[in-house]
């Protein structure tokens, strides 16, 4: 709480400066970045941003991001042939955003070094991509590589492994949905026509129908997550 008195009121201290540098040094921005989440692994997935200055400190931003997320019960399984496998998975979800928004500075920097930081609010329509989750069945006479089906494989000692990933894009469909985001971006270094940081935020995404990632579990419909994204890009 101390921490966000201090952020607002340096805010508020800093509009007399901003009525003083009513142009900036740059008019666009385009940056490429890592996102991490809490409804997925380790790296989240990818997003690229195109901000333009509009007036003062206020960009519209247009941004597209390609994540995965993961049920909260996926729990990994050794197989009996040194394999490994998520129990009960039957779906991969990769949401595709397309993000329309703006871009607040709180805190500008010079052209040549100091801090930035602003405030970033978006939304847009999602594109739910549902990939089957494949595994290998071990059915006596053969192994085969198929979609996982609980109520078909009823015996995990003959799950050999997990199938390969890039098997099942050609049955994929899609679920739509719409997503809201808002975060705080922190931008460093002495970089004028380029552009590394860090954002901070939160992420709510809502579907038509629930996403039955986990047949055995409860699915939802409205997934929250907070985020972080790294960022590099260059501006103009």
């Amino acid at each position: 709480m101390l921490r966000l008195l201090s952020f607002v009121l340096l805010f508020l201290v800093s509009q007399e400066s901003f009525a003083q540098f009513d142009q900036l040094y740059y008019n666009r921005e385009i940056t490429y970045g890592l996102n991490f989440n809490t409804n997925s692994g380790f790296i989240g997935g990818f997003d690229f941003r195109y901000s333009k200055y509009m007036k003062s400190n206020l960009f519209q931003s247009f941004s597209i991001e390609l994540t995965n997320v993961k049920h909260p019960k996926e729990l990994k399984y050794l197989t009996n042939y040194s394999g490994s496998f998520i129990r009960d998975k039957q779906l991969y979800l990769f949401p595709l955003r397309f993000s329309y928004g703006r871009e607040v500075l709180l805190f500008r920097k010079s052209a040549e070094e100091g801090m930035q930081m602003h405030a970033h609010f978006s939304m847009g329509p999602t594109m739910g991509f549902l990939k089957p989750y494949y595994i290998i069945y071990d059915y006596g006479d053969s192994q085969v590589n198929e979609p996982y089906d609980p109520e078909k494989h009823t015996d995990p000692n003959r799950i050999v492994d997990r199938g390969g990933f890039f098997h099942g894009f050609d049955q994929m469909t899609v679920e739509p949905g719409f997503h809201l985001r808002s975060g705080i971006g922190f931008e460093f270094g002495k970089m004028a026509a380029h552009v590394a940081g860090i954002e901070i935020g939160a992420l709510f995404e809502a579907y038509a129908e629930p996403i039955i990632i986990v047949p055995t579990a409860p699915n939802r419909s409205i997934f929250a997550s907070g985020y972080l994204i790294l960022y590099y890009g260059k501006r103009k």
